[in-house]
C-alpha cells in the first residue's frame, strides 16, 4: 500500500494506455504505480516526464507536470 500524500514521480514506461509512475516519496521511500494515461496532463504523457502529484488512497487527487 502506499502511503496518501505527496510525491514526485517519473513516468517510466507507457504500454497501450497505461503508464508506469515511479513514485518518491519526501522521505526517500519509492514505490511503483499503474494508472491511466489519460490521469495524467496532456504533456506529461511520454517517457522520462516528471509530475509532482498527490496520492489518496493510491488515486491520484492532484497532478502537475514538472
Amino acid at each position: 500500500m502506499i502511503p496518501d500524500g505527496p510525491y514526485t514521480a517519473v513516468v517510466d514506461e507507457i504500454e497501450a494506455d497505461t503508464a508506469r509512475l515511479e513514485l518518491e516519496a519526501p522521505s526517500g521511500d519509492l514505490y511503483d504505480l499503474y494508472v491511466d494515461t489519460d490521469r495524467l496532463p496532456a504533456e506529461g504523457r511520454h517517457e522520462s516526464a516528471v509530475l509532482d502529484v498527490v496520492l489518496d488512497e493510491e488515486q491520484i487527487s492532484a497532478v502537475e507536470y514538472d
